[in-house]
């Protein structure tokens, strides 16, 4: 299978800001990865830049401007550029010799709150994309550039917003009394929503008059979409209903008779309702972009009825109707935001066993046996040192001294580090040995001399020889 000789990783798939233009409170947004060389040589490598590109267009199929024929508004808001910090492994030239194999450069970006956030409508879209440019050293006749590009999607989090393992969480309730009727009471457990999910709404209502019904229940919501080209001075608003339909498929005509619970029960129930995602009904995401606004309400409406004591209405309108709602805003996040748990720290399995160290975690690719002496991760590689890589090697270690039945006495694990560097302060694990120089061309104890100078290539990239 074809592989690009260069890609983009991301530890994120959904990067989530915070904040609102204003910047009346700063938020760390950063975007985390890696730019992943795959290389089947030797390539020295000069310089890896990496951009962050964010484009919003507006669609006018009336057409707009002076003549009338432009059909779209097209703006870039955003072109950040970092430098990716590389290990120089080649003293003599000052440059990162990339070796065959998988080679991971770790990035950290940090972007403004300020930024609007990733948008989809029918007739407008924002969208962002990570670029990477890997500058090689120059090679007749070859190029002297890897370019690869990634679509991310950039999720705005309301400021108020408290995330928990089940998603964000805000109720917003009333309580009234209704004159000539009783009480009510109205609770909407959930004011941010992610399509495909469902919403909790509580019902309680208590009456003081005989023979007085609930008729039904009903919530919608309300959806306002407004395009803007600014500078060509036009503006289209949308406006879109959606009615909710129960999970349970009971209908939203209920007749129920408060007189058949007793005198002074209250009536209460707790409805879950369909929140419709694209395969059934569009409902777009909540935005803060002036240019392309979408702002939801959502209205939960209970109609009761009593009987009518005027007689002069008996043979026109037994019943006399009365509804009483609530309506609040509303946020919806894009689908596919917040499906799985943000504070929770994922589970580790692990067993040490003396020179035996095997953890659930998937193994890294292989490399080659050529490999260079020195290779020190720079300070952002260990900010990002991957968890999993001083176990793998460790283990393979254990497997070579066991295979090979030398080298066991001048190679062995221990608690304490003594004379040895220990691993970067942000590794999970720490790995040492007893005080034992190696070097990659001096003799090694190990019987295959191959293997010998991987396994110490690898200790020293990952700071641990």
């Amino acid at each position: 299978m074809f592989k690009k000789p260069v890609s983009i990783e991301l530890i994120e798939p959904v990067v989530y800001i915070r904040g609102t233009a204003d910047r009346t409170v700063q938020y760390n947004n950063i975007i985390r990865g890696y730019v992943v060389l795959h290389n089947t040589g030797t390539t020295a490598i000069q310089a890896v830049k990496l951009n962050l590109i964010g484009v919003a267009k507006t669609i006018w199929p009336e057409g707009i401007g002076a003549d009338g024929n432009q059909t779209c508004d097209k703006k870039r808001f955003i072109n950040q550029c970092i430098d990716i910090d590389l290990p120089h492994n080649n003293v003599t030239n000052r440059h990162y010799t990339a070796y065959s194999g998988y080679n991971r450069l770790p990035f950290e970006m940090f972007i403004p709150s300020n930024i609007p956030e990733s948008i989809d409508c029918d007739l407008g879209f924002v969208e962002y994309k990570l670029v990477a440019t890997v500058y090689k050293i120059r090679r007749f006749p070859f190029s002297s550039q890897l370019v690869t590009d990634m679509p991310i999607q950039l999720i705005r989090l309301p400021t108020d917003c408290t995330i928990s393992g089940d998603g964000p969480v805000e109720s917003v309730s009333i309580s009234r009394a209704l004159s000539n009727f009783g009480d009510y009471a109205i609770t909407i457990e959930k004011q941010v929503v992610t399509p495909g999910t469902t919403l909790p709404v509580c019902l309680r209502v208590l009456s003081n008059v005989e023979n007085a019904r609930i008729e039904g229940v009903v919530v919608k919501i309300f959806e306002r979409c407004t395009i803007r080209a600014p500078d060509k001075g036009v503006t289209r608003i949308i406006n879109h209903k959606i009615t909710l339909r129960r999970t349970d498929r009971i209908s939203a005509k209920l007749g129920i008779n408060l007189d058949d619970l007793g005198s002074g029960v209250a009536w209460e129930d707790r409805i879950f309702y369909e929140i419709p995602d694209d395969r059934k009904m569009r409902l777009h995401a909540s935005t803060t972009y002036r240019d392309i606004s979408v702002k939801h309400w959502i209205q939960v409406l209970v109609r009761l009825s009593v009987p009518n004591t005027n007689s002069e209405e008996l043979d026109t309108q037994p019943r006399v109707f009365k509804e009483v709602m609530l309506d609040s805003k509303f946020c919806v996040l894009r689908a596919g935001a917040l499906t799985e748990d943000l504070v929770t720290l994922p589970q580790y399995s692990e067993k040490i066993q003396g020179n035996d160290m095997s953890i659930a975690w998937g193994d890294l690719p292989e490399y080659a046996p050529e490999c260079p002496s020195v290779q020190k991760p720079s300070n952002t590689a260990n900010a990002l040192l991957d968890l999993a890589s001083p176990l793998h090697f460790s283990k393979r270690i254990s497997y070579m001294m066991k295979r090979n039945k030398v080298g066991q006495e001048n190679l062995s694990c221990s608690t304490s580090s003594g004379d040895m560097p220990r691993a970067s302060t942000s590794s999970r694990f720490r790995f040492s040995c007893k005080p034992h120089t190696l070097s990659a061309t001096e003799g090694l104890p190990f019987a295959n001399q191959r293997y010998s100078h991987s396994i110490v290539h690898r200790l020293q990239s990952m700071d641990l020889l």
